[in-house]
This record gives structure tokens, C-alpha cells and sequence, in this order.
């Protein structure tokens, strides 16, 4: 799964997180398959929920991890 904030809703370092984020866009991405544990860790670290979007892996996410290249509209 993907969890999806708003930027300037996460105001500390993804070390001090301790969660790997991806940039995409005004938005900072976390991949998980632990969605109830990556949540937890947000919440502790008083990181604002308000904006949040779960969603599912696309095919172009993969193509993402895989290149490091975003597909052409």
C-alpha cells in the first residue's frame, strides 16, 4: 500500500521518522506493508493525518521503483 501526505503536512526528516518517504510530486510517499504500523509511527511522531490518502500500488508506482523515471503524459 501507499500512503500518501501533503508536503508541508510532514515537518521532520525521514530518519527521524523512521519510515522510507519518496517524493512524487507536492506529496511524500510511503510504500508499506504494514499499513497499521506506518500509521502508528506517523501519529507518534504528531505528523497531521488530516490530508492523508491510502491507496494501492499501481503499475506505474513499479515502473518507478524499477527506473527511477517518471512515465510521459
Amino acid at each position: 500500500m501507499i500512503l500518501q501526505l501533503p508536503k508541508e503536512d510532514v515537518h521532520i526528516s525521514a530518519a527521524d521518522l523512521g519510515l522510507e518517504l519518496h517524493e512524487a510530486g507536492d506529496y511524500l510517499e510511503i510504500q508499506t506493508a504494514d499499513v497499521d504500523g506506518a500509521l502508528q509511527r506517523l501519529m507518534e511522531k504528531k505528523v497531521s493525518l488530516t490530508h492523508l490518502q491510502i491507496r494501492a500500488r499501481t503499475l506505474e508506482d513499479l515502473f518507478l521503483e524499477l527506473t527511477g523515471k517518471e512515465l510521459r503524459a
